[in-house]
């Protein structure tokens, strides 16, 4: 975490709520299991939601889970619309 900037850290933070303690290291270590990788994807965005982005990774839940949760903290994580403007 030290080496982190601080954007960087606000996203794995974001990870850690969205995932939890145990899921964010194993999904940091790319190491989500296949069927947990689908249980927490149907869990953010539902059954056939779930199925449609895994079907658009090769059949694969790990991927997609990856993908979606990638880009969703990219969309909403954005550290400067909550930093104090430096400027006097």
């Amino acid at each position: 975490l030290d080496s982190l900037n601080s954007t960087d850290r606000a996203k794995l933070m974001y990870a850690s709520h969205n995932l939890g303690p145990g899921d964010v290291a194993s999904f940091v270590n790319e190491a989500i299991t296949e069927s947990h990788a689908k249980k927490l994807l149907i869990a953010q965005v539902g059954n056939a939601r779930a199925a449609t982005l895994a079907q658009s990774y090769e059949a694969s839940y790990v991927s997609a889970h990856r993908h979606w949760l990638n880009d969703f903290i990219e969309q909403k994580i954005i550290p400067r619309a909550f930093a104090c403007d430096p400027s006097p």
